[in-house]
């Protein structure tokens, strides 16, 4: 899975293990060159490009190529020749020192001592030894030697978890493994829960309400409670496994690493997971929207948040997968029939922007003591169809007007938008109202409350002649009557004076996230499915949250919860269990392994650079292949990216453009695009999105300097890797149609 990289400055460290600087060390073998003899037994020896004086142990001819073994002493290398060199066979050199090691070969193993040597990475007798073992038991010899020439280049341990979580990275992709997990997890469910093969993931599409894990609970717990056991329901959700049928934890870790899966391999897993989590703290969560509602009549006043809380997240989870897609990019758009900026406005600045975002979170949550990765990849292994819109009955809003779905307690959208568009009114000229009133007086109100001591008569005077003016008119009557007794001079009544004003001040956050409600309202995008921004960031979010990338990080943090949920956590449960089959336990282990190679090889950063690779699911994306991206960039002062010096190479291969690379370079904001693409229509594509992405950089006070067009054919200095990882973002229909947006 070696690849080409875009030609230019590479990015280095971040898709291949980089072989360190020759530096020897006692008891390394290598294979140098006799350039010039001194006296003393000295000699100037060349091993790779790289020239040394080295103190002799024996005679010998200038010219001459010796294998070498090292030693160091006080800061002196003593190199001692190891059996007998003939230039003529090189083959049969390597097998005399192998010989002279005491170390068994075969022809593998001598191609892979001819290779490290030749390639002047020195290595220890001991590496050889486990080197040979890992290579035996290897079912691709070939990948495995070239993994561990690699590894010892790295100075990575040869041991065998590491070998296995590199090798597994290395020869499968994230799609195959995905894929092979999830068929074996679903045959192992179907087969724990009595339900007749086939039907798991359909039954637990008819369940409604709750994840899929507690909808599974409640279809094993009917299985059970309608067999001869005779057990009810709440018996069976609380049982302990006794004959392959009752829930047991490992039952819920192989179910949880399914839901995990399928997000993973399915796109309308993947956007409903995601519409439910963009809706449920808009609508679900939102105290300021109960109250603005609750407030305008359109609920009744007995109503409480906990009901309020309770309807809205059964409407989202019942009815996330029928919200509509968002549009589609067609090639009549690109053409110009149709203005692209009117479709999608910002796409380029909100792309650009989730991308900083997202290589941020990142670094920061992945810097542990080794380096590590992020990535992670899904492969449709059963493509759940969604709901097509309009295919839903239809009803009637209270309003008249129709809707796909009914709202909870019979709402509108245009009575939501209208009650929040006088709610917003209101409390934003009371937030302004209070924040005047802190600007001004807000110094002297906290000294007073501070020293306990009384505000002076003419600053209590000025002060509640413009609370009068300013904030009680806006203000329901018993409101201001509280206020207006508030204002008094005794240094209690001035707190609760503090505590009012701040109360009213702190409405920015609420009245941001209305407002963000009700412009969605007003467009009738609130209940659609999340934008390409969201999608691209959800992806990053389902990398780093769900799939273990960073367990051991967050266990060294002590936080046990996200340690618990991620699918890493799953598969080490599922491993230890007993009883379980074992293709179930093989798939799960080379999941783990993959994880595990993702994660040694994902951040790598010096003092002054850093390196991020990561994989972007292809099949949450509605791709076939996994999208992949690579990022180096410069740290500031601080430690942190510096956004004015990065480069980021995406890697996407699109069923219509096909394979499709995006090399940006930002320098001290100028921003600097190559696209390589042998596609027909790529040119005119690009030249489309230039006033769009000229327009995003902008608004971030980002300059396009160029933007290039390229061919596939330019790329034979480019290096591909398998962990590099691209952003997608839109989906377009196979007709006609580009793919993805970028």
């Amino acid at each position: 899975m070696s690849h080409n990289r875009i030609t230019g400055q590479p990015v280095q460290g971040t898709t291949t293990l980089q072989t360190k600087e020759v530096s020897l060390r006692t008891g390394q073998i290598v294979d140098g060159k006799v350039a010039k003899l001194y006296p003393n037994q000295k000699a100037l020896i060349q091993i790779g490009g790289k020239q040394m004086v080295a103190q002799l142990e024996t005679g010998l001819s200038v010219g001459e190529r010796y294998h070498f073994q090292v030693s160091v002493e006080e800061g002196t290398v003593f190199l001692k020749v190891i059996g007998e060199q003939s230039s003529r066979d090189t083959e049969q050199n390597i097998a005399n020192l192998l010989t002279k090691l005491g170390l068994q070969s075969g022809k593998a193993e001598l191609a892979l001592t001819k290779n490290l040597l030749n390639s002047h990475i020195p290595v220890e007798k001991e590496q050889l030894r486990q080197a040979f073992a890992l290579l035996k038991e290897a079912p691709d010899k070939i990948a495995a030697a070239e993994l561990i020439k690699t590894m010892v280049g790295s100075r990575i341990p040869l041991t065998k978890d590491i070998f296995l979580a590199l090798f597994m990275k290395e020869t499968k992709g994230l799609n195959e493994v995905v894929r092979q997990a999830l068929s074996q997890f679903v045959k192992a469910a179907e087969s724990q829960s009595q339900i007749k093969p086939g039907n798991l993931l359909e039954d637990s599409k008819q369940l409604k309400g709750g994840t899929l894990w507690e909808r599974l609970q409640n279809k094993f717990a009917e299985t059970v409670s309608n067999s001869k056991t005779g057990l009810n329901i709440p018996q069976a959700r609380n049982a302990t496994l006794t004959d392959g049928t009752l829930i047991t934890s490992q039952s819920k870790a192989l179910t949880s690493a399914i839901e995990m899966l399928e997000r993973m391999s399915s796109r309308p897993h993947f956007m409903t997971s995601l519409t439910v989590k963009q809706l449920t703290p808009l609508l679900t969560e939102n105290t300021a929207l109960f109250n603005a509602v609750k407030e305008a009549g359109l609920i009744n006043g007995e109503t409480t948040f906990s009901t309020w809380k309770s309807e809205w997240t059964s409407f989202i989870q019942r009815n996330a997968s029928t919200f509509k897609e968002a549009t589609p990019l067609s090639l009549e758009m690109l053409s110009g029939k149709e203005n692209v900026l009117n479709v999608n406005g910002q796409t380029a600045s909100t792309l650009f922007k989730s991308l900083q975002t997202g290589i941020s979170s990142i670094t920061n949550e992945v810097q542990t003591k080794e380096p590590q990765l992020q990535a992670l990849q899904q492969s449709p292994l059963e493509k759940v169809q969604q709901t097509p819109i309009g295919s839903e009955q239809r009803t009637i809003n209270s309003d008249g007007s129709p809707t796909r779905f009914p709202l909870p307690f019979n709402l509108s959208e245009k009575e939501i938008a209208l009650a929040l568009d006088k709610w917003i009114g209101v409390k934003s000229a009371q937030q302004t109202a209070a924040s005047s009133l802190l600007s001004e007086y807000g110094q002297e109100l906290r000294n007073a409350a501070s020293t306990n001591q009384s505000l002076p008569q003419n600053v209590v005077g000025k002060l509640a002649q413009d609370v009068e003016q300013k904030l009680l008119p806006l203000l329901p009557a018993k409101a201001a009557a509280a206020i207006k007794e508030q204002l008094d001079r005794n240094p209690q009544m001035v707190e609760k004076l503090i505590a009012t004003l701040e109360k009213f001040t702190a409405l920015k956050t609420d009245l941001t996230q209305l407002e963000k409600i009700h412009t969605k309202l007003q467009s009738g995008t609130l209940f659609t499915q999340p934008q390409p921004k969201e999608q691209f960031l959800g992806a990053i979010r389902l990398m780093i949250d769900e799939t273990g990338l960073t367990h051991e990080e967050n266990i060294f943090r002590g936080e046990t919860s996200k340690v618990s949920q991620d699918l890493k956590s799953q598969l080490l449960l599922l491993d230890k269990a007993p009883g379980q089959p074992s293709q179930v336990q093989e798939a799960g282990r080379q999941m783990l392994q993959f994880i595990n190679g993702l994660q040694l090889q994902s951040v790598s950063q010096s003092e002054h650079l850093i390196q991020a690779s990561m994989m972007l699911p292809g099949g949450a994306l509605g791709l076939e292949s996994d999208a992949r991206l690579d990022f180096e960039g410069k740290k500031d002062k601080n430690g942190a990216i510096n956004p004015e010096f990065c480069r980021i190479l995406f890697y996407l291969d699109l069923q219509n453009l096909e394979e499709t690379i995006v090399d940006m370079n930002v320098n001290k904001g100028n921003v600097s695009v190559t696209v390589y693409n042998d596609h027909d229509l790529i040119s005119s594509v690009a030249r489309r999105f230039v006033p769009l992405l000229e327009k995003g950089l902008e608004e971030m006070d980002y300059k396009l300097a160029s933007i290039s067009i390229k061919s596939r054919s330019a790329r034979e200095q480019v290096d591909r890797s398998s962990n590099s990882a691209a952003s997608v973002v839109q989906r377009g229909n196979k007709s006609g149609k580009v793919d993805y947006r970028i």
